[in-house]
């Protein structure tokens, strides 16, 4: 027999203003899936700070898959992106909000940036920037993704006046 799953997306709104916006797949319709208050994913101790209050609103319910569900999921959270609040740091899974701007999806190639090293970028008037995705940062830098792989590489000194150098997680 096959199991049923209820997809939906939410909204936690936590007493001190900030919001959350999720995603979940459920044995239980959302409505009756109220234990459930989100993943701390990000900024976990206000999950666990008994002093703010949760509050979860169903979104909605109308999803016939995950996929559907994690591309609106990926739409909301790009809409509040600009709200102080939203404590998102990412829309929808491990990809960057700088990525889904980029054009990037939940499930686009862009990210990848769980697999990659942190990089040190220091700029032609000598600012450093850290950084783990190479290409969102040289899209938003205007640079060559090539020319900075080869200055990680040694292969080249610098590109554009930028340096780049692979560095240890602080």
């Amino acid at each position: 027999m096959e199991k049923e799953y209820y997809f939906y997306t939410y909204r936690i709104d936590f007493s001190d203003g900030t919001f959350y916006i999720g995603s979940r797949k459920s044995k239980v319709p959302p409505e009756e899936d109220i234990a459930y208050l989100g993943s701390p994913v990000t900024h976990k101790d206000k999950w666990y700070d008994a002093s703010l209050t949760k509050i979860k609103t169903i979104i909605s319910e109308s999803y016939i898959n995950s996929h559907d569900m994690r591309e609106h999921e990926s739409e909301l959270i790009k809409e509040s992106w600009d709200d102080l609040f939203c404590l998102n740091e990412n829309c929808g899974g491990s990809m960057s909000i700088e990525g889904c701007r980029l054009g990037g999806s939940k499930t686009g190639k862009i990210n990848g940036a769980k697999k990659m090293k942190m990089v040190e970028f220091t700029s032609p008037e000598g600012m450093t920037f850290k950084y783990k995705n190479i290409n969102e940062f040289c899209v938003l830098n205007n640079l060559d993704r090539q020319h900075i792989l080869k200055c990680l590489t040694g292969k080249r000194k610098y590109h554009k006046g930028w340096t780049a150098k692979y560095i240890e997680k602080d």
